[in-house]
C-alpha cells in the first residue's frame, strides 16, 4: 500500500511538473509573439552553433558515426537557428521583466533549490553543490530559477483559458 501511494504521489508530481512546463512554454511563446525584438545576430549565431554542436555530440555518442548529408546538415542548422532565436528572445524578455519588476535570484533561492535537489535525489548536499560547481551548471540553475520567478510573477497577470480540442470530422474519412 505504501509503495502504491508513493508511486501515485510521484506520478501526480510528474504530471504537475509537465503541466507547469507546458504552461510556461505557452506563456513565453505568447510573450515573444506580443513583444518582438531585434535580436543581435552574433548572439543568435553563437547560441545556434552551441545547440548544433551539442546535438552533433549527442548523435556521435549515440552511435551515429557517419557524417550528416548536406541536406540533413542544412536542416539541422536551420532548426538550431530557429530554436536559438526563441531562446535568445526569451532570455532578453526574462531579463527585462526581471529588471523592470526588481526580480532577482538570491543566494537563498539557490541554496533552497540545491537542498530540494539533494532531498529528491537522496544525495548529500555537499555532493550536489560540488556537481553544480562544475562547468556552467550553477549559471544554468540560476537562469532556470530566474525563468521560474518571472513565470510565477507573470502567470497571475494573464488569463489562461482551457479550450476543448476541435471535434474530429465524421464520415469515417481520415483527414
Amino acid at each position: 500500500a505504501a509503495l502504491k501511494d508513493d508511486i501515485a504521489k510521484r506520478r501526480t508530481e510528474a504530471m504537475e511538473r509537465e503541466e507547469d512546463k507546458r504552461q510556461r512554454h505557452e506563456l513565453f511563446d505568447k510573450l515573444r509573439e506580443k513583444n518582438p525584438l531585434e535580436l543581435p545576430p552574433r548572439v543568435v549565431a553563437q547560441q545556434a552553433d552551441m545547440m548544433a554542436s551539442q546535438l552533433l555530440g549527442m548523435m556521435s555518442r549515440g552511435g551515429s558515426e557517419e557524417g550528416l548529408s548536406k541536406d540533413a546538415a542544412d536542416k539541422l542548422g536551420e532548426s538550431a537557428k530557429s530554436a536559438a532565436q526563441e531562446i535568445v528572445h526569451q532570455h532578453f524578455l526574462i531579463r527585462e521583466i526581471a529588471r523592470i519588476n526588481n526580480l532577482a535570484v538570491t543566494d537563498d533561492d539557490v541554496e533552497a533549490e540545491l537542498s530540494q535537489m539533494a532531498a529528491s535525489t537522496g544525495l548529500p548536499l555537499p555532493q550536489i553543490k560540488a556537481r553544480m560547481a562544475q562547468g556552467s551548471r550553477l549559471t544554468e540553475l540560476k537562469v532556470n530559477l530566474m525563468e521560474r520567478k518571472v513565470f510565477d510573477f507573470v502567470k497571475p497577470q494573464v488569463k489562461i483559458t482551457d479550450i476543448d480540442p476541435p471535434a474530429t470530422p465524421t464520415g469515417g474519412e481520415d483527414r
